[in-house]
């Protein structure tokens, strides 16, 4: 039986209580998603500031390099925001091949002539830009294994339906394995995650997903042999924070940092840039550990309250996910919504020392250029979508489209009452 998820219908008078810009107009798109993104964008403006200045004093001699270098890139994503959420989402799938070639032409042009940072070789320099392909992979893959997954939905009743689940699983495995040689085996094994949750989302068998799952967790496993320093990672976490095993001299440090200086934050405290852990106690705080920041400067009720923007982004992720006109939108709103959670959920696990240390950032408020870039590129399209979604519920609730339908189904034509529910993408 088909999946036909349900769409409240839009209400065009507006209740006295309802501020204008939670109103999702039949023409506009998701407001709140936006609201709640922004916020984010501005807590990082602020606290990407507060933890750098000390650092780009001294080693830049200018206390504002970082803050100028990330409000820069803010501007540059926020133009890719606006462009792409006037591109119908419907081009995505036409772009999802040659998206993933050149992103994997990227990651092997990285393994060949990549720029090495803190031991890993994971960006990649043109003409003077440094950017980091494993980011544009990572959005390359959702897309490209969403198209192929609602190909595969679409033509599950023919012989050649399995052409595109293995054309997924073939994506997958060539990204995140060129991503894992970097080495960079933290970005390889959310991709593996995303690609398992969007066969979930997808409606693939349950059997499929477990021997997927378990072969990932097997590659993990080998992985963590070959690579000596993602197995000392975990093995120091393990010791430090469960008690297994003997910790090693300076094992978490950072996360030891960062948690006196959270719980130096209390439970409320309003002191932005006035903290104590970006002199030299918490190295590069103002990108892996910003969140650290955040709990030292505005305490835990600061903490709680990204943590809440982050649970509407998710919200509002899949929201438009379930009401999406199609497979393909739906399948890409629904990963770009994991990866973006992931990410942020792994990323606060680690500061707070309930899992191994990481170089994954906070997306949305850590710094970084690609990572904020691909982020807010991944917002304009789910704004795509759910403005597709709602000029779609428009479409439907035309008289014309309403009587057209009444007279496939063979029910006498008369004038279109006002309904409770509706399926924009109905036939």
């Amino acid at each position: 039986m088909r999946h036909t998820p349900q769409r409240l219908l839009p209400n065009k008078r507006r209740r006295f209580w309802t501020l204008p810009i939670f109103d999702e107009g039949v023409t506009g798109f998701d407001y709140v998603l936006l609201l709640a993104v922004a916020i984010l964008l501005a807590v990082g403006l602020i606290e990407v500031y507060s933890a750098s200045s000390h650092t780009a004093a001294l080693q830049r001699n200018d206390p504002h390099f970082f803050f100028k270098s990330h409000l820069f890139r803010l501007l540059v994503g926020g133009l890719v925001l606006v462009g792409v959420v006037h591109l119908p989402p419907r081009h995505w799938p036409k772009i999802a091949d040659g998206l993933l070639a050149v992103s994997i032409i990227l990651l092997v042009c990285v393994l060949a002539w990549g720029v090495s940072v803190h031991g890993g070789k994971r960006w990649l320099r043109i003409a003077g830009f440094t950017f980091e392909p494993s980011e544009i992979a990572r959005f390359a893959l959702v897309v490209f294994v969403a198209t192929k997954l609602g190909d595969w939905r679409n033509k599950r009743d023919q012989e050649d339906s399995v052409r595109h689940l293995v054309l997924a699983f073939a994506a997958t495995g060539v990204v995140a394995g060129l991503v894992a040689m970097q080495p960079d085996i933290d970005t390889a094994g959310l991709m593996v995650i995303v690609f398992l949750l969007m066969l979930v989302f997808a409606g693939v068998e349950r059997n499929v997903v477990l021997v997927s799952g378990a072969t990932a967790l097997s590659a993990a496993v080998v992985l963590m042999v070959v690579f000596g320093h993602f197995q000392s990672r975990i093995f120091g976490w393990l010791a430090s924070r469960c008690g297994i095993g003997i910790e090693g001299a300076g094992a978490n440090t950072q996360v030891t940092a960062s948690l006196a200086g959270m719980a130096d934050g209390g439970l409320l405290r309003f002191r932005p840039g006035r903290g104590a852990l970006k002199y030299s106690f918490l190295p590069m705080a103002f990108s892996d550990f910003v969140f650290a920041i955040i709990g030292e400067e505005f305490g835990l009720v600061g903490t709680l309250a990204v943590v809440g923007l982050f649970a509407v982004v998710l919200w509002r992720g899949i929201r438009i996910a379930v009401r999406a006109c199609s497979a393909d939108a739906r399948l890409i709103a629904m990963g770009l919504t994991a990866s973006i959670a992931l990410y942020a959920v792994v990323n606060m696990l680690v500061v707070t020392g309930m899992a191994p240390t990481s170089g994954l950032p906070l997306p949305f408020i850590s710094y970084g250029g690609t990572a904020t870039v691909v982020n807010m590129l991944a917002v304009g399209v789910l704004l795509a979508i759910s403005r597709e979604s709602i000029e779609g519920a428009e479409g439907y609730l035309s008289a014309a489209a309403y009587r057209e339908r009444l007279r496939r189904r063979g029910l006498p034509v008369g004038r279109p009452t006002t309904a409770a529910k509706i399926r924009p993408w109905a036939r």
